[in-house]
């Protein structure tokens, strides 16, 4: 590729500019990473000099006893168990029911579409508060069981709008379509419209 004899020159104030917007930037990307690096230094750290204080961004000395330590701990793989279990059933549950609740809601033959978009929107912006959502969950008996960490968060408004947005840019025919071979709603949605 032949280079362009001609080269645009940056003003003095744009690359100014730049050279703080990366100074800034490069602050930040080390005050977020720091963090990490610290826990790793500690995990890998000499238990001795993690209790002098002595870790501060490189390990000292070696040693893999926490780790050891962690493994062994009677509750590790159920704690590892149960964070697949909820991922895996939290991902099926949002997006069945953001699913099933955005694909009407695209729709502007459902006539309670503007109502019900306006009553999810009203959840994004007021909660119940802490002490009513206890007692709903203690009320619902979900209390101490795996469905209290997926059903609270199964459907989100912000995901919900997402999701209409982008059944609503789907064009219509391809449902019309299906319509006209006999397709239900259910079936179009599973056939057409998830696999887009």
């Amino acid at each position: 590729m032949k280079k362009s004899p001609y080269k645009i020159k940056e003003p003095m104030g744009d690359r100014v500019f730049l050279s703080v917007v990366y100074v800034i930037l490069a602050i930040v990307v080390l005050a977020m990473l720091y963090p990490f690096v610290y826990v790793v230094s500690v995990s890998i750290s000499d238990p001795a000099e993690v209790i002098a204080g002595k870790v501060a961004f490189f390990p000292k000395g070696f040693d893999l006893g926490a780790f050891k330590t962690m493994i062994n701990h009677p509750i590790f793989f159920t704690a590892y168990k149960n964070t697949i279990v909820y991922t895996a059933l939290g991902t099926f549950f949002t997006l069945f029911f953001t699913a099933i609740t955005a694909y009407p809601l695209s729709k502007d033959k459902f006539q309670m579409r503007s109502f019900l978009s306006k009553v999810y929107l009203i959840t994004m912006f007021f909660g119940g508060g802490m002490i009513p959502t206890y007692l709903a969950y203690k009320s619902l008996g979900i209390l101490d069981t795996i469905w209290v960490m997926v059903l609270p968060g199964a459907l989100s408004a912000w995901n919900i709008i997402l999701m209409r947005s982008f059944f609503r840019n789907i064009p219509e025919s391809l449902s019309e379509s299906a319509y006209i071979d006999g397709a239900t709603d259910p079936q179009i949605l599973v056939k057409i419209i998830l696999p887009l």
